[in-house]
């Protein structure tokens, strides 16, 4: 019999949630790791993912793949992510466990747009690192727009007058903001904000703080670079952009690759790391069957949506412009959700577990709870009373997708991968929303 191939995927960028997304239909064990409870709740639970939350050093990731004894392990963690990286290449060297890097690809510093100005390049300064960056910026005067995450932002404090001179965009996460606050940014020069952003609002930002600089990484097309720089070369910006670091050192000290192949150990999408999961591995995909979008009205429909974390609340979100008369029967909800039901005539709260019975009379059900055995019996009682479910961490106990929802006035469009790939789904819905609030009115 076949052994069952086994992967260790270090996440927390969206080339590592991609790669998850192909392997949830295939036949590897799949252990997944990601620093913070906001990288795991971004990746949908499912069968063959096992994942954890929580930095990991190297001593402890090496007694990881020690306890799992993964085929290998595929780093996918940022670019900048020097550390992580040489960490992973240090455990895999001391387990002797191979070792792969799927690399989001660089940037690109011109636009296939045949308008556009070369011009950048020469407003443009390099910098080896944060601390580089401080210093050239230390020799400039004028605001600063940091649009360089906020894992160093306390080395922007280096810079003359920050308080008064630095803008910064950064995530919407409670350990962020606190961070900011401590370091003593001014609330009104930070916007914690989620992407992906247009070159639209990439000027409007810039304009805002009255940048005359943009501090940027080198993130690639997956985190908006080329729309950075474009909105820096209309306004005329000088664009501080931090190199990345040069990974082939670290890969020459890996577990079982060599300076000779180390190359050949490092991918730029994900089509060529599984093509070598498939070739060194046996890999093999389930075969993908599609779903059909089917459009019916909610409107007094009974939906009952059992759970209340983040998962839950988009979902129940969704929901409410259909005038559907719906039931969450959850434990807990999301303060912010609970007060935004408050009032609202449509929705019935209880506040309690799922109990044996409740799916009775639903014309649909949300299985979104954070307990599979609690999702399994409400699929199973759904089952019994032949109403369509769709279950959060279990796709084969679906009888119907939640899909992606895009809407601007009447106009509505519903997305699927058919349950394969919810990234691509979720990206896809995204550029799909910029585009209707771009063209359509109300």
């Amino acid at each position: 019999m076949m052994k069952m191939p086994v992967f260790w995927i270090i996440a927390g960028t969206t080339e590592g949630r991609e790669l998850i997304d192909e392997l949830r239909r295939s036949n590897a064990k799949v252990y997944v790791s990601v620093a913070t409870d906001y990288g795991r709740e971004l990746i949908e639970p499912d069968q063959n993912l096992h994942i954890q939350a929580r930095r990991l050093n190297r001593e402890e990731m090496a007694a990881f793949i020690r306890e799992v004894q993964p085929d290998c392990v595929i780093d996918t963690t940022h670019p900048y992510a020097q550390i992580v990286t040489d960490n992973i290449c240090e455990a895999c060297r001391e387990t002797a466990t191979d070792y792969i890097r799927l690399q989001r690809e660089p940037g690109r510093l011109v636009s296939n747009n045949p308008s556009f100005n070369t011009n950048i390049l020469e407003n443009m300064i390099y910098a080896d690192n944060s601390e580089d960056a401080v210093r050239v910026l230390n020799d400039k005067t004028g605001n600063v727009f940091l649009s360089c995450g906020s894992k160093e932002i306390e080395t922007f404090t280096g810079i003359k007058d920050y308080q008064e001179r630095v803008f910064a965009r950064v995530l919407p996460v409670r350990d962020v903001m606190e961070k900011c606050e401590k370091l003593g940014f001014k609330k009104s020069n930070i916007s914690y904000m989620q992407g992906p952003f247009s070159k639209e609002l990439n000027i409007a930002m810039l304009k805002a703080s009255q940048a005359r600089f943009l501090v940027t990484k080198d993130s690639g097309e997956t985190g908006g670079f080329q729309e950075k720089i474009e909105a820096a070369r209309e306004l005329g910006i000088t664009v501080v952009l931090i190199r990345r670091p040069e990974q082939l050192e670290i890969l020459e000290r890996s577990g079982k690759t060599n300076k000779e192949d180390a190359q050949q150990h490092t991918f730029y999408n994900k089509e060529q790391v599984l093509h070598k999961l498939a070739r060194d591995y046996s890999l093999k995909k389930h075969s993908n069957q599609l779903w059909f979008p089917l459009f019916v009205p909610l409107q007094n429909k009974k939906i009952v949506v059992f759970g209340g974390g983040k998962i839950a609340t988009r979902r129940i979100r969704t929901l409410l412009p259909f005038n559907a008369d719906m039931t969450v029967i959850t434990p807990e909800l999301v303060p912010e959700l609970k007060q935004e039901l408050a009032g609202n005539e449509k929705v019935t709260l209880l506040c309690r577990k799922y109990q044996k019975g409740d799916c009775n009379g639903a014309d649909l059900v949300l299985a979104v709870t954070n307990e599979t055995q609690v999702n399994r019996q409400i699929a199973e009682e759904c089952t019994r009373y032949g109403i369509p479910v769709s279950v959060a961490d279990r796709k084969e106990l679906c009888t119907f997708y939640f899909p992606a929802v895009v809407r601007k006035g009447n106009v509505v469009i519903g997305l699927t991968a058919s349950g394969e790939d919810h990234t691509k789904a979720k990206k896809t819905a995204e550029k799909l929303r910029l585009y209707m609030n771009e063209h359509l009115d109300e």
